[in-house]
């Protein structure tokens, strides 16, 4: 997704956020439905940890799959978070 420009949505409504085309990291952003709002920061971070365990969680599942029936390698995934963010970005799975 790398160099890709994708909407930021609120988790709770699944619709895009609205702020302004180049925000500043004081600047807020807010879903248009249901009023949830942080500053760019706090959204970016949001979407920073959101990203980070989906792909993370992505990967243990290939590697698992890869090596499920191996008898000389054991793979132990490790516990994942269910953290809920306000922020998110569809990502392609």
């Amino acid at each position: 997704m790398s160099g890709q420009i994708a909407d930021v949505l609120c988790s709770t409504c699944n619709v895009p956020i609205r702020g302004p085309s180049s925000p500043k990291p004081t600047d807020l952003l807010s879903c248009p439905k249901c009023g949830v709002s942080g500053t760019h920061t706090e959204v970016m971070a949001s979407v920073k940890g959101y990203s980070t365990e989906h792909v993370g969680g992505q990967v243990q599942s290939m590697l698992g799959n890869a090596f499920r029936g191996n008898k000389s390698v054991t793979f132990t995934p490790t516990a994942t978070s269910s953290r809920k963010y306000q922020f998110i970005v569809k990502l392609d799975d």
